[in-house]
């Protein structure tokens, strides 16, 4: 599964914060704007946008496939409690995070997404 760190490299070098040192290896590092460039996006972060069908909302921020709930009933009626697909998010990420903040924030935006659809299956009839 494909994992993106997207930044703009000034702002981690300038506050002093280690997301950049530290990025884990099984994530893709994609710098957010061209060298020099302060208006352009980045080459790899326009490909990410294309393949993923999302636009980069901010950097630094990931932009990861989560296994959520994306429908209440199944195609045979019944109620989904069971079905999820992968699904490109992109979440924005704070610079006092560490890579263990980062895993938090996922699984949280998992388990919201779950807790959503509890709460609306219980509701509907």
């Amino acid at each position: 599964m494909a994992k993106y760190f997207i930044h703009n490299n000034e702002q981690e070098l300038t506050r002093g914060h280690e997301l950049l040192n530290n990025v884990p290896d099984d994530w893709t590092i994609v710098e957010y704007q061209n060298p020099g460039d302060q208006a352009d996006i980045s080459d790899a972060a326009l490909a990410i946008e294309s393949e993923t069908g999302l636009g980069i909302s901010g950097h630094p921020s990931i932009v990861v496939q989560l296994n959520l709930f994306d429908r209440l009933y199944k195609e045979d009626g019944t109620k989904n409690t069971d079905i999820k697909s992968l699904q490109w998010r992109c979440i924005h990420v704070q610079l006092t995070w560490s890579w263990e903040d980062i895993q938090n924030e996922m699984d949280a935006y998992v388990s919201l997404n779950e807790e959503a659809q509890v709460a609306l299956l219980a509701e509907s009839p």
